[in-house]
Formats: C-alpha cells, sequence, structure tokens
C-alpha cells in the first residue's frame, strides 16, 4: 500500500511541477544572479562555475548545504533554509530527506535543480516539513560564507596570496571540462583564467621562490 501510495504523490508531483514550469512558476535561475555569482570565489573557482559545473552526481541530491550556502552570496538579503522534502525521504529513506535552499522575495532557489520555484508550489510539490530558516545576520557569521565573500579576483593574479593554491584545482578543473567536453564549461573557465593571468610554471615558479624563502628562515 506504502508503495502505491508513494507511486501516486510521485505521479500528481510531476504533474503539478510541469504545470508551473508551463506557467512560469518555475524558471532557470536568471542572468544576473549567474553574473552576481561570477564575482564571488569558493575554492579558487567563481561561485557561478562551482554551482553550474559541479552538480552532485547523486541521483538529483547531494552537497546541498554547502551548495545553498555559496547561492545565498548572490542576494543582498536573501534566507537561507534547511528543511524535509517528502520526495526525497521516498527516494533514500526516511531520515535522509534533509535538504538546503535559498529563499528571496517569494521564491525558491534550489542549489541542486538550479530552478527557481514559487515558494508555495515549491512546498507543495515536494512536501516539505520540519523547515528551519535563518536570516542573512546569522548566516553571515559563518567560517565558509566569511570566506566567499573576502575572497577578491586579486587574490588569484600575479603577486595574490591565493595565487599559489591555483595549482591543485585549476589542473584537476580544466581536465573534468575537457572530458566533459563542455563548451560552455570550458568558455566559462578560460574567460576566469585570463581574468586571473592563469599560467602554470609562473606558478610553479612562485611557489619553489617561496618555498627557498622558508627554507632560508
Amino acid at each position: 500500500m506504502s508503495t502505491l501510495k508513494n507511486t501516486v504523490y510521485n505521479i500528481k508531483r510531476k504533474m503539478m511541477l510541469e504545470k508551473a514550469w508551463n506557467k512560469g512558476l518555475i524558471k532557470p535561475f536568471d542572468k544576473e544572479l549567474y553574473e552576481r555569482l561570477n564575482k564571488v570565489y569558493v575554492a579558487c573557482l567563481p561561485v557561478s562555475i562551482q554551482l553550474k559545473y559541479y552538480k552532485p552526481e547523486r541521483g538529483d541530491f547531494g552537497d546541498c548545504y554547502a551548495r545553498s550556502m555559496y547561492l545565498t552570496t548572490g542576494f543582498d538579503n536573501a534566507t537561507l533554509v534547511r528543511g524535509v522534502r517528502k520526495d526525497m525521504e521516498i527516494a533514500y529513506g526516511i531520515g535522509n530527506g534533509g535538504h538546503g535552499w535559498v529563499e528571496n522575495d517569494g521564491w525558491v532557489y534550489d542549489p541542486t535543480s538550479l530552478l527557481m520555484y514559487r515558494k508555495d508550489i515549491y512546498y507543495k510539490a515536494y512536501g516539505v516539513s520540519d523547515v528551519n530558516s535563518y536570516s542573512k545576520e546569522v548566516y553571515s557569521k559563518s567560517e565558509l560564507y566569511q570566506g566567499i565573500i573576502n575572497a577578491k579576483i586579486d587574490d588569484f593574479k600575479p603577486g595574490g596570496e591565493k595565487r599559489t593554491d591555483l595549482i591543485m584545482i585549476i589542473p584537476f578543473t580544466e581536465r573534468i571540462a575537457q572530458l566533459r567536453n563542455d563548451k560552455d564549461f570550458i568558455e566559462e573557465l578560460n574567460e576566469f583564467l585570463k581574468e586571473i593571468e592563469y599560467d602554470y610554471e609562473s606558478i610553479i615558479n612562485e611557489l619553489q621562490d617561496d618555498m627557498k624563502k622558508l627554507s632560508r628562515r
């Protein structure tokens, strides 16, 4: 009986989401949001690249708590939300339905699907419960948030304090983009690398110089 109920729920959910999409109540993140996320950085990459091209591989879910925190940096005063989704509990079992997202001006921004939903549609379609909301005043004090907003593009340019960190992240990211043969990924990554004047060999030399200076102390 439980399996039948879950099947009926999933069918109704999909129909509701399709109807909402056709009415414009669900849509992709807009260009303006991605432009703002392109100017903040985490793990040596723009947040926009992290969200778009490092999406979770476990079905439709995964790493949503960190990704939702990344997403808050694209807004002036959004709300960070943690809750339980019924569809996830059906898919992964009771106790495994926890999810994180961002709310702003009546919309829910999901960091996994990269879609924005009218709040009432999102809550109804996904059977949201056990919601905890956090204002910017609260989440902006977190170490992760502070690390993102305090990272500046100059940190990755020649002489920047995070410059040498690039030698671990960028080659790995370039390889992923090439293996996926994702033209948009490659283009956006190359734009970032051009902006920071990325050159692998020069960074290696910088790192070696830094190590020599330390060895002399």
